[in-house]
């Protein structure tokens, strides 16, 4: 609000500024849940988390040659939504490496459905041909799958170069995926 001169000083609300009727229990009730003097968010109101589910340490090494997406075996969880306008909030953490200097690609699937685009969330590109490095990947996405069946979410990887191969937790690091249900 502009004004002329010198702002007036704020003085808090009180409940005699307020006249009798203009807010009301009802009126609250229907943004807000007042039982027990507490103010909690109504049923329906989206953020809260619902459950978690955690895959625990996955230590299965995969080595692959693969030019399409393909299930990176091992490394799928599975969740399911306690309501169609749930979101899940997929959380995977991996280790992975290219040989030969060529590109990997690592996506999420939720059942069939990339959830990525063709190149996936995370490229992997090695520069040198003999290097024996491996990258700490991390794919995050929050999907509406709308559904209260259970779905699950797995990792897939591909390379550019049939003829040289990726690897995923290849020096025995631990992949994990954890899944959060929000309500939405």
């Amino acid at each position: 609000m502009a004004y002329i001169g010198k702002q007036p000083t704020a003085v808090p609300l009180t409940t005699s500024d307020l006249a009798d009727g203009i807010v009301t229990v009802d009126k609250l009730a229907t943004t807000l849940d007042l039982s027990g003097n507490t103010i909690t968010l109504p049923s329906g109101v989206g953020g809260k988390v619902l459950q978690v589910v955690s895959s625990g340490a996955i230590d299965q090494v995969v080595t692959a040659t693969d030019t399409s997406y393909t299930l990176i075996t091992g490394h799928s969880l599975a969740i399911t939504p306690s309501s169609t306008s749930s979101k899940i909030f997929i959380l995977m953490s991996f280790s992975a490496r290219s040989n030969n200097t060529v590109e990997s690609h690592y996506t999420i699937y939720r059942d069939a459905t990339n959830l990525g685009s063709a190149d996936g969330f995370i490229t992997v590109h090695d520069d040198n041909a003999s290097s024996d490095n491996e990258n700490q990947c991390t794919l995050q996405f929050l999907d509406s799958p709308n559904t209260t069946s259970s779905v699950t979410y797995s990792l897939y990887g591909k390379t550019d170069n049939g003829s040289n191969s990726y690897r995923v937790n290849a020096k025995g690091n631990d992949s994990v995926i954890t899944l959060f249900e929000v309500a939405g």
